[in-house]
């Protein structure tokens, strides 16, 4: 089968072409193609058909459909006209002789699923490959029968309470550990045992399931001052005292809360600040202090001791950095501090020198606006044109002067006169009506349609009249 005849004849065939019927239009195509590539490279035209003619599918014709597929379930997917003839006329045994063997499950007896097992070294890949000889074999209980020649599965390690804890110790958090060692992890999953592994009293310890009595979490919690701090040192008794109930006997010794309003002096603030070198670290360990000299501008005073983290350029680094863009844009979007630093410093100007200049700001005056009024005949059309000059005019109080010569706005009362000297200014109706629709409902409402348009010429495309 041609390649481009058969793409050629499914275009035409697809197409919807008034009263040519596909057929016809398809024998079209062929013609010619036939006469391009000729009769040899293009073959019969019965072939190319989506719909083949009654008696098309001979015994050769369905023999060699068949041979393209290697099961019966392929041909009649693929060429179901093909298959569907064959069945009808009792071929298929003729045309499916080249097809290997189909083995239905209730021939899979024992000497057949041993056999197909002696094939494969694992039941893992047994299953893939032969699905429907392991399922026999599994249904019957042959499994020990048919696997015998395998290599038998040892677990290297029992998985206890003692050897998961183990395990887990060799990791830092729970993923890392189902990763690493999955035959740990899901066994320590299933028994319930991964919390008793990590959120520990301090690194490395792990206790059983139960460890965590009321009297242990009360001894854990005397050692801290507040719930975070215990909560950062010894999550899992936290965790356990919340679960059991005993948190607020737990905490009963704690005083750290909400402190007093006036709590935070500047003294206070500058002492909390003398502990961190960066604005960051107070902010992560402090952020109350810290809070608290923002808002009363004590910052600066208390961050004066602080490591700056804001870098400053001098005017060559920024030149160097400029130099490697070609545009402002893109240097803010590739290095954005220098850019910002630069344009702080008021050197943006010397560092871009070497960039296309901006476009000039146009500043609109009376002049401009009515020069570019003067090309529209219709308020729309103007905005549509230029935004800018029709906002300036109207900001600017210009609006009036400029459209004097255009038509009434749509508030106002459309009478014949004013109908009449919105449609002279088109030479169609269909360009009347998108430039004036208002003056067009009033014209067909009041039944001057016919009068606004008599300068107008039927079917005609046009566009506005320029206004004299």
């Amino acid at each position: 089968m041609h390649a481009k005849t058969k793409d050629l004849i499914a275009q035409v065939w697809e197409m919807k072409a008034p009263g040519l019927p596909k057929a016809e239009a398809a024998k079209g195509a062929y013609d010619w193609c036939v006469a391009k590539f000729g009769i040899d490279a293009v073959g019969e035209f019965d072939q190319y058909l989506p719909v083949k003619p009654a008696g098309y599918w001979t015994l050769e014709r369905c023999k060699a459909s068949a041979l393209q597929y290697q099961s019966k379930s392929q041909w009649d997917t693929h060429a179901r006209g093909a298959f569907k003839a064959a069945s009808a006329r009792g071929w298929l045994g003729i045309c499916c002789a080249h097809m290997p063997e189909y083995v239905p499950v209730a021939k899979w007896t024992l000497e057949r699923c041993k056999a197909s097992a002696l094939q494969y070294q694992s039941k893992n890949q047994w299953s893939k490959h032969e699905g429907g000889a392991f399922s026999k074999a599994w249904a019957n209980g042959w499994m020990d029968i048919c696997c015998a020649h395998m290599p038998k599965y040892v677990l290297s390690v029992k998985w206890t309470f003692e050897t998961c804890r183990e395990s887990a110790k060799k990791f830092t958090h729970r993923e890392a550990w189902r990763k690493g060692e999955r035959g740990a992890y899901n066994v320590a999953h299933e028994k319930g045992w991964i919390d008793s592994f990590f959120g520990l009293v301090s690194p490395g310890a792990t206790h059983p399931p139960g460890y965590w009595t009321k009297d242990r979490c009360i001894g854990v919690a005397r050692r801290y001052q507040s719930r975070v701090e215990w909560s950062n040192e010894s999550n899992s008794s936290l965790l356990a005292a919340i679960k059991g109930g005993w948190i607020d006997e737990c905490c009963s010794h704690m005083t750290e809360g909400k402190k007093p309003k006036g709590h935070w002096t500047k003294e206070r603030c500058l002492e909390s600040a003398l502990k961190y070198a960066t604005r960051a670290d107070w902010a992560a360990k402090d952020s109350r202090a810290m809070s608290a000299a923002i808002s009363h501008r004590w910052i600066t005073e208390c961050c004066a001791h602080m490591e700056p983290t804001k870098r400053e350029y001098t005017l060559d680094e920024c030149k160097a950095s400029a130099l490697r863009f070609t545009s402002r844009n893109a240097w803010v979007a590739g290095d954005h501090s220098s850019h910002h630093f630069a344009r702080k410093s008021g050197w943006v100007e010397m560092c871009c020198t070497h960039m296309k200049p901006l476009r000039p700001v146009r500043h609109h005056t009376l002049e401009t606006c009515l020069a570019e009024a003067a090309k529209h005949a219709a308020r729309n059309e103007w905005k549509k044109a230029d935004t800018a000059s029709y906002q300036a005019a109207i900001k600017f109080g210009w609006y009036e002067a400029c459209c004097a010569h255009m038509g009434p706005l749509p508030n106002m009362a459309w009478t014949l006169d004013r109908c009449k000297a919105s449609a002279a200014n088109y030479t169609n109706r269909s360009a009347w009506r998108r430039g004036y629709p208002g003056a067009v409902a009033a014209a067909s409402k009041n039944g001057w349609f016919s009068q606004c348009c008599a300068h107008m010429e039927p079917g005609k495309k046009g566009r506005p009249r320029k206004p004299a």
